[in-house]
């Protein structure tokens, strides 16, 4: 019982720090994060002021509306719009090899469906026709995460539910550093 007890106690601690790196908002002011229980990984109920793990720092995607840098691809989901995207981001812009896309599980399934990703005459043997995944865009590795939720809405904000939404971040990670204080 120790094992099982431990291996759900990791599996929540890296799930909540993976939900507070996409959608953590210290103010608490961009999503209604009191009912906000992502594709039902919390088990449900309400979420006290202070005692949700999403308030432990700002997020990947509250970062990006505080920096006006988030776009609505309502009609540019294409390999082109992600493009345009990837060209918004301000310097440096990760071209050495620094940059990823995080997206939802739904967003990723739009994504293998891209005209220049799908078929074998364009993208040989990594075409998804072959091979039912897409490692990388344009360079730029993709990593899909349950914690971009598929209830957002148009502007990409959780309201209050019964938003259909979804969506994805690129970035520059060599911009995002994640450590452990010490005390000297």
């Amino acid at each position: 019982a120790i094992e099982i007890i431990r291996s759900q106690l990791v599996s929540a601690i890296t799930d909540g720090t993976e939900d507070a790196i996409i959608n953590g908002d210290t103010a608490g002011t961009q999503d209604f994060l009191a009912n906000w229980d992502i594709r039902g990984r919390w088990g449900g109920g309400a979420f006290a002021t202070g005692e949700d793990h999403r308030e432990a720092w700002m997020g990947l995607r509250r970062k990006a509306f505080a920096s006006s840098a988030a776009v609505d691809q309502g009609t540019a989901q294409t390999y082109a719009g992600f493009l345009a995207l990837r060209a918004l981001l301000d310097a440096p812009q990760g071209m050495s090899g620094d940059l990823i896309c995080v997206t939802s599980p739904e967003y990723y399934t739009k994504m293998l469906q891209f005209t220049e990703v799908v078929g074998v005459e364009v993208f040989g043997p990594n075409a998804t026709v072959l091979s039912g995944q897409l490692a990388s865009l344009a360079g730029v590795p993709v990593i899909v995460s349950e914690f971009m939720d598929k209830e957002l809405n148009a502007s990409g904000v959780y309201p209050t539910g019964g938003s259909t939404k979804t969506g994805m971040l690129v970035l520059n990670r060599s911009r995002f550093k994640i450590g452990n204080l010490r005390s000297t």
